[in-house]
């Protein structure tokens, strides 16, 4: 997630300055964002509303988290906006919505087109379900929850299906609205329909609501729910704990950092399973002996003056015993044997 939290917070940086980039990746988009500001290109208005409506997010987060932060920076946002005409300052602002809904369509295609479409069909179902099951799992982890990936992928088609009849975009889920609907407090999927209840409404009767929102404030909004995916305090605990799942986090973060979000959670499930196989061929192993004032057997490793048993041998092996790992259990268990005392008087 921290990878995602970054490249969330490159990508609207443009935004929040009041000009665009013209790139997909995190690193053109940061190259882009430093040649913008340093070119001149920064609107003082869009940064001032901007900024203003990042702080009132994050210090009512801090202070006053009952209070509905992003919703109050919204409307003072708009109202700053009407006021102060920061339209002819140059900050971009959303405008006026289309009213009513598409009209229902049935597609009409070709048998000429089917082979284009099933190869185009097929990479977004990839990519979605890709993108749906780590984003829902991500989060589903910060609250304890499980994913139930079966039902996410028929929630999931059953969108596309109403999206196609509407003539409308494929649809998959969204690593930064998830986050802002988390950070205001979201805790059901009820969210979501509320949410298009209200879009409806507004593209019904009140096209016009939001026409005065600034676009640096969403870029505000979106950039206060990024920092709030970040999670050092856990890396930091993966250093102290375990190397090589810190290795595989940042990897990640890398990975999703320099190649985007799909590509880099494709290196860490790569990772990951690679480390599964390493553990299992090459598990910790130990022999365990007694410690005084301790009750059971405990790693040497961890107690060197543990005592051992005369005799007696106990080996520790941390994985199932399968065909691959077997000739290193059968070396390192007998390496580990403690040759038997004699008998007194023998």
């Amino acid at each position: 997630m921290n990878g995602l939290a970054l490249t969330i917070v490159i990508g609207q940086l443009p935004k929040l300055f009041g000009f665009s980039v013209d790139a997909d990746a995190l690193i053109p988009e940061l190259v882009g964002f430093v040649e913008g500001v340093s070119g001149g290109q920064t609107v003082p208005a869009a940064l001032a509303i901007g900024s203003a409506g990042l702080v009132t997010i994050l210090v009512l987060q801090l202070w006053l988290p009952k209070i509905p932060a992003v919703l109050v920076a919204a409307v003072l946002s708009i109202i700053g906006a009407a006021l102060l005409d920061l339209a002819a300052r140059g900050v971009k602002l959303v405008g006026v919505l289309p009213q009513g809904f598409p009209p229902f369509t049935i597609p009409d295609v070709s048998f000429s087109d089917l082979s284009l479409l099933i190869a185009g069909a097929v990479g977004i179902a990839v990519v979605a379900l890709t993108d749906t099951i780590s984003t829902a799992s991500a989060f589903a982890a910060r609250s304890g929850q499980e994913v139930r990936a079966n039902q996410e992928m028929i929630g999931i088609g059953a969108a596309n299906v109403a999206a196609g009849l509407f003539q409308g975009f494929p649809v998959s889920t969204s690593g930064s609205r998830t986050a802002v609907a988390e950070q205001s407090g979201s805790k059901t999927q009820l969210t979501g329909l509320v949410g298009a209840a209200l879009i409806a409404v507004m593209l019904l009767f009140l096209p016009r609501l939001l026409q005065d929102l600034p676009q640096p404030t969403l870029a505000a909004v979106l950039i206060a729910a990024a920092i709030s995916l970040a999670d050092i305090t856990g890396t930091a605990r993966l250093w102290h704990q375990r190397r090589t799942e810190f290795e595989i986090s940042l990897a990640a973060f890398l990975g999703v950092a320099l190649l985007g979000v799909l590509p880099g959670i494709g290196v860490a499930v790569i990772l990951s399973i690679l480390n599964v196989f390493r553990r299992a061929w090459w598990p910790y192993q130990t022999k365990l002996g007694l410690v005084d004032g301790v009750r059971g057997y405990h790693d040497v490793t961890s107690y060197p003056h543990a005592q051992h048993l005369d005799g007696l041998a106990l080996y520790r092996f941390d994985a199932p015993l399968i065909f691959a790992n077997a000739s290193t259990f059968r070396e390192n268990s007998a390496n580990s044997r403690t040759p038997t005392r004699p008998r007194a008087g023998s």
